[in-house]
């Protein structure tokens, strides 16, 4: 697994998302209450993306002993769909959020996985 790889993946995944959320986008779409102007937020925002970038790393090296792009870019889709997608769906229906606030919030993580392990895997 190639740190730059992992450290370029989060950098563009962090930036997807910060677009994703932006009032150029699907902000406005959002519940006032979830979109906020607090700076202090994006370290965790980039923490996170940073976890989701090293275990998607290891799900590629683990699985394809030689990838290429499309590999990474698949199983980032295979993780969106079939380990954050149940995941994030599960809580949006236990917090009663609504449906587009749901689907919002899935494409933008199985997206970031997809351009991630896209990322992760051209650089391995």
């Amino acid at each position: 697994m190639s740190i730059p790889a992992i450290l370029i993946a989060t950098v563009i995944g962090t930036g997807i998302g910060i677009w994703w959320y932006s009032d150029s986008l699907f902000g406005k779409t959002l519940p006032k209450n979830i979109h906020q102007k607090n700076k202090s937020i994006y370290l965790f925002i980039f923490l996170n993306t940073l976890l989701t970038a090293i275990v998607l790393g290891q799900f590629i090296r683990a699985f394809n002993t030689d990838p290429n792009i499309l590999q990474g870019m698949l199983l980032g889709g295979m993780a969106g769909l079939g380990l954050i997608t149940p995941a994030v769906a599960t809580n949006f229906l236990l917090e009663r959020k609504t449906m587009s606030h749901l689907v919002i919030t899935v494409l933008h993580h199985t997206l970031v996985a997809i351009v991630m392990g896209g990322i992760i895997a051209y650089f391995s």
